[in-house]
């Protein structure tokens, strides 16, 4: 029999295992803590707290999110901004930059770590390159006029393109990565000033998104009958795979309509792997809690896969 996931209980029998369905293990009821609105670096927007609990309750689910660069939150909704779709796997900026003597906007927007200080990453640059080279690599790189490289999404129009224009005091997000729906203009060129008003009605810069933990069917949930099985189902979206259950396409599209723009792009985190996050948790009876890293990296995605398992009832397969 393969060992159990670091971190998570060993299942010792069938009276055992349904005894832990009934009355949860303490331990893993303590990892959910009382949801706090004062919270200084909260993940999400205030408003969207209220937006994910009423979904929740309309569609009877439980919805876990991974929470977002607080500095993303501000360009929410916002015109000239967008969310980051599934096919950009790039970091955003933790911090801004100052680049030629001037201040570079990047903070909480996605940016080539080539353009700018390692500092922006606070501490993660090695993640942000790792994560920037699989963007470039899984991308279609297209080279247009006097060189300038951008990334073609590869069906239909869209494209990628760094802001690779020095910096200045009407330029302000140097190094950022930029998202359109059109195809590339022959002369694209972001130093260009014919190049620069076409960006502005139609490419958008690009900013943390809301990542789904997980989707839980709250009523599928029967503790006396054993756990609920969700089960996991694939699509591919701008060539990139897409896995989800059966409610997730639901609480997207709900989601993003309270919202008031599109936040959730793709399938939960749990349909892939279980991995070490800090989430939040809403309830369909309003309850809202979070799941903070309190255990090692290495022991969160077996305390994750039970709590799945005891506390929600659920295992996703």
């Amino acid at each position: 029999m393969a060992a159990p996931p670091s971190g998570s209980i060993t299942r010792r029998g069938a009276k055992a295992e349904m005894g832990r369905l009934l009355r949860p293990p303490q331990r893993l009821l303590e990892k959910l803590e009382p949801f706090d609105f004062a919270e200084v670096n909260l993940g999400l927007r205030r408003a969207d707290v209220v937006a994910f609990s009423e979904v929740a309750a309309a569609t009877d689910t439980i919805i876990l999110l991974r929470t977002t660069n607080p500095k993303s939150l501000p360009y929410i909704g916002v015109t000239g901004y967008t969310a980051k779709p599934i096919d950009c796997k790039a970091k955003t900026a933790k911090a801004d930059d100052v680049v030629d003597g001037y201040a570079v906007e990047c903070a909480g927007l996605v940016v080539d770590p080539r353009c700018l200080s390692q500092k922006v990453f606070a501490g993660n640059e090695d993640k942000a390159a790792e994560c920037w080279q699989k963007f470039v690599h899984d991308q279609h790189r297209i080279k247009v006029k006097d060189g300038v490289e951008v990334f073609s999404r590869g069906i239909g129009k869209g494209f990628y393109a760094v802001d690779t224009a020095r910096p200045s005091t009407t330029q302000r997000h140097h190094g950022c990565l930029m998202l359109s729906s059109q195809g590339v203009p022959n002369d694209f060129d972001p130093a260009r000033s014919h190049t620069r008003a076409w960006m502005q009605q139609h490419m958008a810069y690009v900013h943390g998104d809301y990542d789904l933990y997980g989707v839980v069917d709250a009523a599928a949930i029967d503790r006396k009958r054993g756990v609920n099985v969700q089960h996991v189902k694939n699509e591919i979206i701008f060539e990139t795979e897409n896995l989800f259950t059966d409610r997730t396409h639901d609480v997207q599209k709900s989601l993003n309509a309270a919202i008031g723009c599109d936040m959730v792009h793709h399938g939960e985190q749990v349909a892939y792997k279980f991995s070490a996050d800090k989430i939040y948790v809403f309830a369909p009876n309003g309850g809202k809690w979070l799941i903070r890293k309190g255990v090692s990296e290495k022991e969160m995605p077996g305390m994750l896969s039970d709590l799945f398992r005891y506390v929600f009832g659920t295992e996703v397969v």
